[in-house]
């Protein structure tokens, strides 16, 4: 069975989690988050992201959890709650968007 890594992107300026989210490759995943928002997308992630690109900065990540894949939807919530307790700013979407990944059976980058 498929490992699953949650990950943390952390803001270069106040160290903390920004965003929480789920892959099978992290390196890779950030470079898309990356690439994404350069490319124009509106999500409140991808304008934090231009933020930080246009000063220069951009986030590190951080392994925050892995898993087996059949267990990613409560670990991912997991992380998200408790990040979001620190940091009432977190960019991460709704659990809805965990939910319709999960019916969908999207892919993971």
């Amino acid at each position: 069975m498929s490992e699953i890594i949650i990950y943390g992107l952390v803001c270069p300026i106040e160290n903390i989690v920004m965003y929480v989210g789920r892959t099978k490759n992290a390196e890779l995943r950030l470079r898309q988050h990356l690439d994404v928002a350069r490319g124009g997308d509106r999500t409140v992630k991808s304008e934090w992201l231009r933020q930080l690109q246009e000063v220069g900065l951009a986030p590190s990540i951080k392994i925050l959890d892995t898993c087996l894949i059949d267990e990613w939807q409560d670990r991912e919530k997991h992380w998200i709650d408790h990040h979001r307790s620190i940091n009432p700013e977190l960019k991460t979407l709704t659990q809805a968007a965990v939910v319709i990944a999960a019916k969908t059976k999207r892919k993971f980058p």
